[in-house]
């Protein structure tokens, strides 16, 4: 089993989706891009769109309770909805993963940041 066949049924149950009529939600950790790399493009499964993707661990910190923030975009760049996943693993440095999150509906574009993690120096641990 990969791990991205792993996941996507763990993920579908791990979504919080925040509309944007509320107040929008920013990333907890506003250094997330010092610590990791995410590459993604927007996939297709039954029907329904899935960003897909990977993320990298390119610092020194072990990190765990990683929570990726999804957002769909209007064509001015403007969000129409946010989703906060838990992606469930830990990723030691210079380690990565891969993530498959469903989105509830198409958009012109997509945002994929990480919303909230832990870190501890050296490998991740328990």
């Amino acid at each position: 089993m990969t791990r991205r066949s792993f996941l996507a049924p763990m993920l579908a149950g791990m979504l919080l989706t925040v509309p944007t009529a509320a107040q929008s939600v920013e990333p907890i950790d506003v250094d997330w891009d010092r610590v990791f790399r995410i590459t993604w493009e927007i996939g297709e499964r039954d029907r329904k769109p899935h960003v897909i993707g990977k993320i990298e661990n390119v610092s020194v910190y072990g990190t765990s309770q990683i929570q990726l923030l999804v957002e769909r975009l209007d064509a001015s760049g403007q969000p129409l909805s946010q989703q906060v996943v838990w992606l469930g693993f830990r990723i030691n440095p210079g380690d990565h993963a891969f993530f498959d999150v469903p989105v509830a509906e198409r958009a012109a574009t997509y945002r994929v940041r990480v919303y909230a993690f832990s870190r501890k120096f050296g490998t991740s641990g328990s």
